[in-house]
């Protein structure tokens, strides 16, 4: 319907084979880590559209709008996952907090990835950067499990 939908045209179907690999994953394995091997499989899938995309973005603040709406999208499949992870309701605060912090490190992640200081990251670069936010993303889910809670 839109020239922006043309852009991003990709979104929903990673979204769904993202919501697919949570829905499968293996019991007792956790969110973050089916989270983690999605974006390392995905980053030779998507690679090329998603810098072409990036390029087209990133000098464009109605575009980065957009291209952030898109993310944010996946939030509802997160947020399942992490409520699943938490035994909690995904409309309660935990999932959504955890959720909110997934889809800024991604957002951060995907936008250095492709920015001018990352154009020639290797794949193993590529890879240490979402390990790195998987670890502060681990971090934070973990202290949240050790706050009590008080509602």
């Amino acid at each position: 319907p839109t020239k922006e939908d043309i852009l991003f045209s990709d979104h929903l179907a990673l979204e769904l084979s993202l919501a697919e690999a949570l829905a499968q994953r293996p019991v007792g394995s956790e969110a973050l880590d089916v989270l983690r091997d999605f974006l390392v499989e995905s980053l030779s899938r998507f690679d090329d559209q998603a810098r072409v995309r990036w390029q087209i973005v990133r000098h464009d603040p109605l575009l980065r709008s957009h291209q952030r709406a898109r993310q944010a999208e996946f939030g509802k499949v997160i947020a399942a996952a992490i409520a699943l992870d938490l035994r909690e309701e995904v409309d309660d605060l935990r999932p959504q907090l955890v959720t909110a912090a997934v889809i800024a490190a991604f957002t951060a992640t995907y936008e250095h990835r492709f920015s001018v200081r990352s154009r020639a990251a290797s794949r193993e670069q590529a890879v240490a950067v979402i390990d790195e936010a998987i670890t502060f993303l681990r971090g934070g889910l973990e202290a949240i499990r050790a706050f009590p809670k008080p509602y």
